[in-house]
């Protein structure tokens, strides 16, 4: 599943996860102030926001988060 995510900032990651029924949209003012600093990578995660309607289980929203961080090539986040 591809993740819809901002990406702002550069230096070492920092991922934002909301929870269910949200968007990486909470995060606004973490990311403002992180993102001088910080490469801040905010998902939204599947169902929700503008990620793509699917199935929902633990499992799968950790495996989409993994996916992601894997994909962009972080060693550590």
């Amino acid at each position: 599943m591809k993740l819809k995510y901002d990406d702002v900032g550069a230096g070492t990651p920092v991922v934002l996860v909301h929870g269910l029924g949200g968007t990486g949209n909470v995060f606004g003012a973490q990311v403002a102030a992180l993102s001088p600093s910080f490469r801040v990578v905010v998902p939204d995660i599947r169902g929700c926001g503008r990620s793509d309607k699917a199935p929902i289980s633990i499992d799968a929203l950790v495996a989409d988060v993994v996916e992601l961080i894997d994909g962009a090539g972080f060693e550590s986040v």
